[in-house]
């Protein structure tokens, strides 16, 4: 299962801060939400994230792994979000994006979704809720299928 984007942000901030608390208001979640996302990545990711201390939590091994290769990640996203709008970038999806990215590459929502084992439905959803969010048209349609516009390419 992957991973949501905004679980890895606050799992990033928690790493940073070692706080909870400060992840939680960083985030704009509640503690029991922090806590609760962090669960859910340990036991998807099979390993021990953090460890406590007197002075708050600490990255594992494991930790420092998936914090180094989340940070990583969450910079190339918000490099490539860099000029959508704020509530996008917080609020886009994993599934979204592969959704974006199979349509754009097979300019076809039909044969993206037998790509994602998706339903066609589905994948139209989640590409059009981005337009929406973004304020673009990220595809055109035309007689042979979608093509991509200049917005759906950035």
């Amino acid at each position: 299962m992957l991973a949501s984007i905004r679980h890895l942000r606050m799992f990033v901030i928690l790493g940073q801060t070692n706080s909870v608390t400060r992840a939680a208001e960083l985030t704009h979640v509640s503690q029991p939400a922090v806590t609760q996302a962090m669960a859910k990545l340990a036991r998807d990711s099979g390993h021990t994230l953090f460890k406590r201390g007197a002075q708050g939590l600490f990255l594992t091994e494991a930790g420092e792994r998936l914090h180094y290769r989340a940070s990583r990640a969450l910079r190339m996203l918000d490099q490539a979000t860099a000029d959508m709008d704020r509530s996008i970038r917080i609020q886009v999806t994993w599934h979204q994006l592969q959704a974006l990215i199979a349509v754009t590459e097979t300019e076809n929502f039909t044969l993206a979704a037998l790509r994602l084992s998706l339903a066609q439905p589905t994948v139209h959803r989640a590409t059009t809720t981005l337009e929406k969010a973004a304020g673009l048209e990220f595809f055109q349609r035309t007689a042979h299928g979608l093509i991509s516009t200049r917005g759906g390419l950035q």
